[in-house]
């Protein structure tokens, strides 16, 4: 049936218009190749649709009631494809996104906000955890990730970073000497994040570098699990700059070696190679880029 669907929609049109050299002209075809066509369908079911003259076209008994379906499909086939050009201009759908839960008081989640207010006909279905969630296989169609990305399929694209300062509470610097230089720190209490190597590279003010591989004490499986470590006085955590901020200010926390300077932690974009360039998820991070997320 699909393979006579030109047929169908030349026969509509025909009986619209009146003629075949009309139809002809509108389609940029030929008017024997209108009659060719409509004479194949009219012998691959063996009925006679038109009568044919030199003045006009008219329909048979057949032709009349094949008429009104066919018109009804050509009408539905037009809408569906004027459907697609509609969500290109106006898209609408659901998007499932994914992302860790330490970015969720950041930048990130009023970038998210901002988009579903521009775009009133997507809904979107947020996932939020520090656990790398595979895309595939829970239906993610884009996901946040931080970090060094491992190898795989999934098309990737940096789209920002996030600072981060080394923190302890005051109850645990207690009578400590503070550390001039990274070294110092190694025998210190670390909680790490599980996700991250038990490391630290440090940038100095002069531009050295410095490693500082250490046994973490605690371990915590999320950002803010690690922060609220921090806070009532477990051991140093690197957690995000805008998390420690206030805490800071207030006293609650202190930043150690202040000169020198933790790497920013690198966010991409990680989404499944398949996904059409026109799909929510390419429109969603086209959005983060173009609000100059990109660190």
């Amino acid at each position: 049936m699909l393979e006579n669907l030109r047929a169908i929609t030349l026969f509509v049109r025909a009986v619209e218009l009146g003629s075949f050299r009309a139809v002809a002209n509108s389609f940029n075809i030929s008017p024997s190749v209108v009659s060719h066509q409509i004479t194949q369908l009219e012998e691959a079911y063996s009925v006679a649709l038109l009568y044919r003259s030199t003045r006009k076209l008219s329909l048979t008994d057949d032709g009349k009631r094949f008429y009104e379906h066919a018109r009804q499909m050509v009408s539905s086939a037009t809408d569906a494809l004027n459907s697609l050009t509609e969500n290109s201009l106006s898209p609408h759908g659901k998007l499932t996104i994914s992302m860790p839960a330490g970015l969720v008081r950041g930048e990130f989640t009023e970038k998210i906000a901002t988009f579903v207010k521009e775009y009133p006909n997507i809904s979107l279905s947020l996932h939020c955890s520090d656990e790398r969630v595979d895309l595939i296989a829970d239906g993610i169609d884009l996901a946040l990730r931080t970090g060094e990305l491992s190898n795989s399929i999934l098309k990737s694209r940096r789209i920002g970073a996030v600072k981060r300062k080394l923190v302890c509470a005051p109850d645990y610097l207690g009578t400590m000497a503070r550390p001039s230089v990274p070294a110092e720190l190694e025998s210190w209490s670390w909680i790490r994040l599980k996700m991250l190597p038990p490391m630290r590279e440090f940038l100095g003010p002069l531009g050295e570098k410095f490693n500082v591989h250490y046994e973490p004490r605690l371990e915590a499986s999320s950002v803010e699990a690690m922060y609220q470590l921090a806070l009532h006085g477990a051991g140093l955590a690197t957690p995000p700059e805008y998390l420690v901020e206030d805490d800071l200010n207030a006293g609650r926390l202190v930043h150690i070696l202040p000169e020198w300077k933790i790497p920013d932690m690198k966010v991409f974009a990680v989404w499944p190679p398949n996904a059409p360039q026109e799909s929510l998820s390419m429109r969603f991070l086209n959005y983060l880029e173009a609000t100059s997320l990109a660190g």
